[in-house]
């Protein structure tokens, strides 16, 4: 939150309310803050000053309501080891103080999935981060989609198995449902560890587009170009196999008693290993199978 003052004390509210909106939005999961963070400096004052001097400009029910988030978050480097974590750090080729930075680093490079809360729309995303002799992409999260993009990173940083990796997609993926039974990523012919970032990919898109994509009257072919222009290939079934009634049945999935008919693909190699979904039946995206190729 270094530069956050040259933003004016206005914009500090401002970066402020967010952090506490950030805060509120993941703390479900595991967040700490370091224990000094009320003597570290923003712009030319300590936090504490900010927060706790009510004649400084800063909005006190703003500053009320960081004070309360903060005091509720426990102190990381009360449960993490911080013995050799250098207290300077180079973020996206700038060094700076910032000891917090330089433990996510550390956490990130050893496989452990960590991101930094920022106040700073600026430092929003995934930033190189150079620290002792390691450079690690750390993420930083300053707005909703930082919060996707840090959980879709998570089982390439952790190497998740198959398992884990469908319990973090609650948190990767919340608009898409998937027929567990029968999206099983052993029902591809490429092997897990070199498919996953690919269905990762394939699925964010799904994710943050597909219903808009598809609920247009546009023609099949400009949705399909949509798709491309997000990085994926995806079609409809085409006109033989909607007429083809066994083909269409492979394609049918339950959704809370309802039949949902998984229409559309993706294609994560050009002629085989499809994901098979729907976009319009539900309020969610439905994914309904993993496979080599159905008929």
């Amino acid at each position: 939150m270094r530069h956050a003052a040259d933003e004016g004390t206005i914009g500090l509210s401002e970066a402020f309310e967010c952090l506490v909106a950030t805060i509120q939005e993941v703390r479900a999961h595991s967040i700490g803050k370091y224990s000094l963070i009320w003597e570290e400096n923003v712009g030319s004052r300590p936090l504490y000053e900010w927060l706790f001097h009510s004649d400084i400009g800063i909005d006190p029910e703003v500053a009320f309501a960081l004070r309360l988030a903060l005091d509720r978050t426990p102190d990381w480097d009360a449960a993490w080891d911080a013995t050799g974590i250098p207290s300077e750090v180079s973020i996206d080729g700038v060094t700076q103080n910032a000891v917090s930075v330089s433990a996510a680093a550390r956490e990130t490079h050893e496989g452990r999935a960590t991101g930094c809360l920022s106040c700073l729309r600026s430092r929003s995303g995934r930033f190189p981060v150079g620290g002792g002799a390691h450079v690690t992409d750390l993420h930083f999260i300053a707005l909703p989609r930082d919060i996707l993009a840090f959980f879709r990173d998570v089982p390439e940083v952790e190497a998740l198995g198959e398992d884990a990796y469908f319990e973090n997609a609650a948190f990767a993926f919340p608009n898409v449902h998937f027929t567990r039974e029968r999206t099983h990523f052993g029902h591809f012919d490429e092997r897990y560890e070199t498919i996953r970032c690919k269905v990762t990919a394939h699925l964010a898109v799904l994710n943050d587009y597909a219903r808009a994509i598809l609920e247009t009257p546009d023609p099949a072919d400009a949705k399909q170009a949509r798709f491309g222009s997000y990085g994926i290939n995806a079609s409809t079934e085409s006109a033989q196999t909607k007429a083809n009634r066994k083909a269409m049945r492979q394609r049918e999935v339950s959704v809370a008693g309802l039949v949902v008919v998984c229409d559309w693909h993706t294609k994560l190699r050009p002629h085989i290993d499809r994901i098979y979904f729907n976009a319009t039946a539900s309020d969610r995206v439905v994914v309904g199978s993993f496979r080599d190729h159905l008929d």
